[in-house]
């Protein structure tokens, strides 16, 4: 029995301690407000200081780290979503102009939450310790009477219980109205959510130049290292079955001395006509646009060494700018199984979820892939850029799984 009542005392007396210190910061807002206006001068303003900001902003701060503390809201700091401006940037700079917009929002926004603390929390603050106090002062005023009645006594303790048993549910009513409250006015608002998605969407763009010159490099490398030396290879033997036939119309060797040559510069010509044909299809493979990821897939697990089992069970087509990305992450994921992990088998798995896909490549191989490889962290920059989720588990001893979750929306 005391073990279940022990929970809920101890959330009463936290929600007690809130509520007193919400009558504390409904004092000091009601100081602060009534301060603002000689804050806000234009004579401050001249000397170059900006108090009014800077004073809502500290109280914006001091209000979250008391929700905070008191465990009614965790609410992040408008201000974080954009950094200040460096110094010696020009005056018209977007950032210095984002930067410069949320802490005007924030501003505004902490005033209205201040305002609220004097209209709200103060009173309600008080009418808590109120009930606790009255509450108990009734409760017990029968053992302090030398000749109680006992009528009314009895409506004495029944008045204080009522109040004990409102004060614990009014000051948890005032804790959920100020988590409320604080993430619509101390948290973030439109201008630092805009600012957020801005400083994103520049991390995307980084992020896909990054994939693009690393996908560039890798092109490159296996052009100059496979096709290259191919090609390098079957003009050694043209050069020498040319000598070869002019010697052999010479008359200075037999006919049947330029068929090694010939055979050898074949074998070489379909070698790296197969490299290459190889490289065009990681490049980009003509069978998605063509007939779609599913087919992609099932002409990879072809071509791949390692046994796939795919289970495809998307009801619908990807964008255009998703399936090349949700293609190379199995392709990826394929390739390093059958080259690093010592696989026998590789599952695929393609659904939806909500309007998101979710691929999950699972191989039963040796484990320990490192995802700071060049491979899997130009995939995951990949998948970032298209707004997307990717995750790697793959302890030593395996099995391992990456999961990829990518958008749906066009």
């Amino acid at each position: 029995m005391s073990g279940r009542w022990r929970p809920a005392a101890a959330m009463a007396l936290a929600r007690t301690v809130h509520a007193l210190l919400d009558v504390v910061a409904g004092v000091v807002a009601l100081v602060t407000l009534v301060a603002l206006p000689v804050t806000g001068h234009r004579r401050w303003r001249r000397a170059g200081f900006r108090l009014r900001q800077d004073v809502l902003l500290r109280a914006g701060r001091a209000e979250r780290a008391r929700l905070r503390s008191c465990g009614v809201a965790e609410v992040p700091d408008p201000a974080a979503a954009v950094p200040p401006p460096r110094a010696g940037r020009p005056a018209g700079d977007a950032g210095a102009e984002a930067y410069h917009e949320v802490l005007a929002d924030t501003e505004r926004r902490t005033h209205s939450w201040l305002v609220s603390r004097v209209t709200v929390g103060l009173p309600v603050g008080a009418a808590v310790l109120l009930c606790w106090s009255f509450g108990v002062a009734l409760v017990t005023a029968p053992l302090y009477r030398a000749d109680p009645q006992f009528l009314g006594e009895a409506v004495r303790v029944l008045a204080g219980a009522v109040a004990l048993a409102l004060a614990p549910w009014i000051a948890h009513a005032l804790a959920q109205w100020d988590a409320k409250t604080a993430h619509r006015l101390l948290g973030p608002g439109q201008p630092a959510r805009l600012a957020a998605r801005v400083r994103a969407l520049i991390r995307s763009r980084a992020s896909v130049v990054e994939a693009v010159d690393a996908e560039r490099r890798r092109i490159e490398r296996d052009l100059h290292d496979g096709v290259q030396q191919q090609l390098v290879a079957l003009a050694l033997l043209l050069a020498s079955a040319r000598r070869t036939a002019s010697r052999v119309a010479d008359g200075r060797r037999p006919s049947a001395d330029l068929l090694p040559s010939l055979d050898r510069a074949h074998e070489n010509a379909l070698q790296a006509l197969t490299e290459l044909r190889d490289v065009a299809w990681r490049v980009y493979p003509a069978i998605l646009d063509d007939r779609g990821l599913d087919a992609a897939l099932s002409a990879l697990a072809e071509r791949s060494a390692v046994p796939v089992r795919i289970d495809y069970r998307l009801p619908w087509r990807l964008p255009p700018g998703i399936e090349p990305v949700a293609y190379f992450a199995v392709s990826e994921a394929v390739t390093n199984a059958a080259k690093h992990a010592a696989a026998d088998l590789i599952r695929v798995t393609i659904r939806a979820e909500g309007e998101r896909a979710l691929i999950v490549i699972e191989d039963d191989g040796v484990g320990g892939a490192d995802t700071s490889g060049a491979g899997l962290s130009g995939l995951m920059r990949r998948v970032s850029a298209v707004e997307g989720e990717m995750s790697v588990t793959s302890p030593v001893g395996g099995p391992t799984v990456m999961t990829v979750e990518l958008p749906c929306a066009s």
